[in-house]
C-alpha cells in the first residue's frame, strides 16, 4: 500500500497503535474498561473516518482502501504489544527475547527468498542500500529489547505511546523527502487523534461499566 498513498497519510496510522493497543488490553482483561478512555477511542475512530471518508481527504478518493489496508499495520502491531505482555514468560530476559525473534523471523523468510529467488548475501561490492539495510536490522533489534523491556516494566498501552512520535516524525520526513502538503482533512484527523490518544493515555479510575 506504500507506493499508492501519501506518506504522510500513512504515517497518521502510527497513532493508532495506544488507541487499539488499550482495546486488546480490555479485550484480554489486563486493563480496565474506562469512561476517559472510551471517549480516546471514539475520537480516534472519528479521526480515522476523517481521512477515509472526505473526497478531499487524500489525493484520489481511490486511495482509501490501500490507506485502509495500511491500517492493517498498526492492528497488528497493537494485537503484539498485547500478546507480548501476557505470553511473555516470566522470567525471560529482552535480549535473548529478542534473538528469538529475528530467528523466527529468519525462517519464516526463507522460503519467500527461495520462491522469490531474492538471496541477499554480504559481498565486497556493498552498496549505500545494503549498508541502510544493515543499520536498519540493528535499530530494528535496539526497538525490540527497548519494547519487551518497557512493555515488563510499563505495560502495553504505556509502550504504545510511541505512536505519538512516529506520526510527527513521519509527517516531518514525507514533507522533507517528498515535498507533501498534508491537506485540511488530515491535519484536523490529526488533532482529533492526539486528543484521543490524551484520553486514553490520562489515568482515571476504572468505570463499573
Amino acid at each position: 500500500a506504500a507506493p499508492k498513498v501519501p506518506a504522510g497519510a500513512i504515517a497518521l496510522g502510527l497513532a493508532l497503535p495506544p488507541i487499539l493497543t488499550y482495546v486488546f488490553a480490555v479485550l484480554f482483561r489486563i486493563d480496565h474498561v474506562r469512561l476517559l478512555r472510551i471517549a480516546g477511542i471514539l475520537f480516534g475512530l472519528a479521526g480515522v473516518l476523517l481521512v477515509l471518508l472526505p473526497d478531499q481527504s487524500l489525493p484520489e478518493p481511490g486511495m482509501a482502501p490501500w490507506l485502509l489496508m495500511a491500517f492493517g499495520g498498526p492492528l497488528c502491531y497493537s494485537l503484539s504489544n498485547v500478546c507480548i505482555a501476557i505470553l511473555r514468560p516470566p522470567e525471560s530476559r529482552p535480549i535473548p527475547l529478542t534473538c528469538g525473534v529475528f530467528a523466527c523471523a529468519s525462517i519464516m523468510m526463507l522460503p519467500v527468498m527461495a520462491v522469490t529467488e531474492n538471496w541477499w548475501i554480504f559481498d565486497a561490492t556493498m552498496t549505500d542500500g545494503d549498508w541502510a539495510l544493515i543499520g536498519n536490522i540493528v535499530s530494528i533489534a535496539i526497538f525490540f529489547v527497548v519494547m519487551f523491556e518497557i512493555i515488563r516494566m510499563a505495560g502495553p498501552v504505556f509502550f504504545s505511546i510511541s505512536g505519538y512520535f512516529g506520526t510527527l516524525i513521519g509527517l516531518g520526513w514525507a514533507a522533507l523527502y517528498f515535498g507533501e502538503v498534508p491537506s485540511s482533512w488530515i491535519w484536523a484527523a490529526i488533532a482529533i487523534l492526539f486528543l484521543g490518544l490524551f484520553l486514553v493515555n490520562r489515568t482515571s479510575k476504572p468505570s463499573s461499566i
